[in-house]
């Protein structure tokens, strides 16, 4: 595609007025969590090795950056649902980290629920808690500081 070079205020070039103009940013939004949040990663706590594997994230929702009388404003309200395996010796577990609302103007710090499938052995549940549920270690830090990166890179568009 031609790039078009971008006007006053960055508007396009046909945009000398400064009127409102909307660009969608869907597809860069969603190249760009996939990008930051490919993780596979293998740790052995104590007497429990396992691996954790994350798929490609499912992002839904919207994304924008309107230009109105030369200032922008970048925009988006999505959610993501990645799909998690957890590999034992015995086994795997799996299940879902969904962030319900990832939105342009509420902070820096996201909701992350955790769905284990019902199906996961007792076993099982101890690593998962310590590793995906828990907020202050393992993933979720890992996660948080994805998103405030891509909040970050998003802002620089």
């Amino acid at each position: 595609p031609v790039q078009e070079p971008a006007g006053a205020g960055g508007s396009s070039t046909w945009n000398q007025a400064g009127t409102y103009e909307e660009k969608g940013m869907k597809v860069w939004v969603t190249d760009k969590l996939v990008e930051l949040l490919n993780y596979i990663d293998t740790l052995t706590p104590p007497g429990c090795p396992f691996a954790v594997t994350l798929k490609a994230p499912d992002v839904k929702g919207e994304a924008s950056i309107a230009t109105s009388r030369g200032k922008r404003r970048r925009v988006f309200d999505l959610s993501i649902t990645i799909g998690f395996a957890v590999t034992f010796p015995e086994g795997e577990a799996v299940g879902n980290l969904v962030i319900p609302e990832l939105v342009s103007d509420e902070g820096d710090t996201f909701e992350i629920k955790v769905e284990v499938d019902p199906i996961t052995p007792n076993e099982s549940r101890g690593p998962i808690r310590e590793y995906i549920e828990s907020r202050n270690s393992g993933l979720q830090p890992w996660i948080q500081s994805r998103l405030q990166q891509f909040v970050k890179e998003y802002s620089e568009q």
